[in-house]
C-alpha cells in the first residue's frame, strides 16, 4: 500500500522515487548511455526513454520495497522542525543505518511537502572540516603510517599561493595528529594532504558517490572542504559509512521492487569494497571520538557506548556541518541558509549538535 505511505513520509518517499529512476537506469543500461551521451540531444532522447520505461512499469503496477523506519522517520522530523522553528534556517540530515548500511530516515527541509527541494540529496553544499577525515587523515593514516600521537605542525603553510588560516588564526607549533584533528587545524590538515598527495587522496574519493565533485575540485584547497559545489548531506553520510569497518557500499532506501505477484524486478548489488585497513579504521574512530570529547563537538552526546564525530564550519560561517556515527547509526547533518549567508551570531547556539543529539540517540 504505497499511497498511504507517501503522504505520510513525504522526505523519504520523494527520494525513493528519485533512487527508484536510479535504480531502473541501472538496470536497464540507461545510467550507461546517459555516461556515454555526447550532445545534449542524445542526453534528453534517452531521459525521455528512461521516463518512457518507468511510466511502463508504474503503470502495470509495482511494490517498493524500502528500508524506512516509519518510527524513527516520523520521531526525526518532529525533533529537527521543532529544534529549527525559533530560526530561519534550512537543514538537512541522512541516517544510514551501521549494520544494513540502507538509509533509515531522512531529512529534506523543514516541514517538508512532497516533491519540495529535497536538500539531503539535492543540495550540494562546501563540507569544510567534516571533509578532512576522508581526503587528508585516513589517506594519511593507511599511506604513511601517522597515528594518534604522531607529531605535525600546525604553523604557517602554503602549497603554491594557497595558505589557508587556522580558524580565529592561531598558529601552532608541532601538534598531535590527535589535537590536530580535535581543534581541526586548517595548516596540519594541508600538510597532510601534501604528503599523500592529490592523485593518492582523491582515488580515495572517487570511491564514493559525490555527484558534484569535478575535476577543478583537483586541488589544494580540497585539504579543508573548499570544493566548487560541495557535496550532499546524503553523500557525507554515504561516506562516513566506510569507517563503521573500513567496507563500504552505497547507502540505499529501496532494498527490492517486485511486481504484483512479488517477483523481484530490480535490486541493488550489495557486495562491498574494503577501503580502509582495519588499522586505519581503528585511529579514525579514535580520532573521531577525540572531538567529541575534547574538541569542537564538545556538546555532542548520545546515549550510546560509542560515538564519533567531525564539525565543519565555511568561510564567513555560510555552512555548518556535523558529520558522525554511534554503534547502531551513521548521519551527516548540514544547516544553512538556501541563499548562503554569514551564520556566525548563530555559532554557539549549536543548533547543529542539538539535531545530532536528536536524531542520534
Amino acid at each position: 500500500n504505497v499511497k498511504q505511505k507517501i503522504q505520510h513520509y513525504p522526505a523519504y518517499s520523494t527520494y525513493v522515487l528519485q533512487e527508484l529512476r536510479s535504480l531502473i537506469a541501472y538496470h536497464e543500461g540507461f545510467e550507461a548511455r546517459l555516461a556515454d551521451a555526447n550532445t545534449v540531444e542524445e542526453r534528453n532522447l534517452t531521459t525521455l526513454q528512461l521516463d518512457a520505461t518507468i511510466d511502463e512499469l508504474l503503470s502495470k503496477g509495482i511494490v517498493i520495497h524500502t528500508a524506512l523506519h516509519p518510527e524513527k522517520q516520523a520521531a526525526d522530523e518532529e525533533a529537527m522542525n521543532r529544534i529549527l522553528s525559533p530560526y530561519k534556517i534550512e537543514a538537512s540530515a541522512t541516517v544510514i543505518d551501521n549494520t544494513s548500511r540502507e538509509i533509515v530516515s531522512i531529512f529534506g527541509g523543514r516541514d517538508y511537502q512532497k516533491f519540495n527541494f529535497h536538500r539531503a540529496y539535492q543540495a550540494p553544499r562546501q563540507p569544510g572540516s567534516a571533509f578532512k577525515p576522508l581526503i587528508d587523515y585516513a589517506p594519511a593514516i593507511e599511506l604513511l603510517n601517522y597515528i594518534p600521537s604522531s607529531r605535525i605542525s600546525g604553523g604557517h603553510y602554503c602549497v603554491g599561493n594557497f595558505c589557508p588560516q587556522n580558524y580565529g588564526g592561531g598558529v601552532y607549533g608541532n601538534v598531535s595528529i590527535s589535537t590536530a584533528f580535535s581543534w581541526s587545524y586548517n595548516t596540519s590538515a594541508l600538510r597532510l594532504l601534501n604528503k599523500v598527495g592529490l592523485e593518492q587522496a582523491f582515488s580515495y574519493i572517487d570511491r564514493f558517490h559525490f555527484q558534484s565533485i569535478v575535476e577543478a575540485d583537483r586541488n589544494y584547497a580540497a585539504a579543508i572542504g573548499g570544493l566548487t559545489y560541495g557535496v550532499t548531506s546524503l553523500e557525507m553520510a554515504d561516506a562516513y559509512t566506510s569507517f563503521i569497518d573500513g567496507s563500504y557500499v552505497q547507502a540505499r532506501a529501496i532494498r527490492q521492487v517486485t511486481d504484483l505477484e512479488g517477483n523481484v524486478l530490480y535490486e541493488w548489488p550489495t557486495e562491498r569494497d574494503i577501503i580502509w585497513s582495519t588499522k586505519t579504521v581503528r585511529h579514525i574512530r579514535s580520532l573521531l571520538t577525540d572531538v567529541v570529547t575534547k574538541g569542537t563537538g564538545k556538546g555532542l552526546y548520545t546515549n550510546t557506548s560509542y560515538i564519533g564525530a567531525k564539525t565543519g564550519t565555511t568561510n564567513d560561517y555560510k555552512d555548518f556541518w556535523v558529520a558522525g556515527l554511534t554503534e547502531n547509526y551513521t548521519t551527516a547533518i548540514w544547516i544553512g541558509y538556501d541563499e548562503p549567508r554569514n551564520m556566525q551570531s548563530l555559532e554557539n547556539a549549536k543548533i547543529h549538535f542539538k539535531l545530532f543529539n536528536a536524531i542520534m540517540d
